[in-house]
């Protein structure tokens, strides 16, 4: 009998999954968001978001069933891979998020959005 292989999770796919549950509701956008800097084929430095900065972000409303309301709230999602923790930027990042207002949540799974989702107020039935 061969000896299997455990498959690690790719934060990678966490994203792909926390993008495909979370963008068929039409309360919640989001987006990826790359952050430090590319070099162009040009030669050029170009910026992105800050080094630290979430993987995944956008804005939340409020929604009662027949239309959003609200101004909605930015929503900054950090994935991980189980085990793995932010580094130094993306934890002043966090802290910066939970200072100024956005909601921040910190994701292993889609289960971990949900859970914060559950906690910060949002009806997610």
């Amino acid at each position: 009998m061969g000896s299997l292989k455990k498959t690690a999770i790719r934060e990678s796919s966490i994203q792909a999954q926390v993008l495909a549950t979370f963008g068929a509701i039409p309360w919640i956008r989001l987006f990826r968001q790359n952050a430090g800097k590319i070099h162009t084929i040009e030669g050029r430095w170009v910026q992105l978001y800050p080094a630290g900065a979430a993987d995944l972000s956008g804005w939340i409303g409020k929604w009662d069933h027949f239309k959003v309301h609200s101004p909605g709230r930015r929503i900054e999602i950090e994935t991980k891979a189980p085990k793995k923790g932010p580094n130094k930027q993306q934890r002043r990042w966090a802290e910066t998020c939970r200072k100024m207002g956005p909601l921040y949540i910190l994701a292993r799974s889609v289960d971990d959005v949900w859970t914060a989702l559950e906690e910060a107020g949002y009806d997610l039935d």
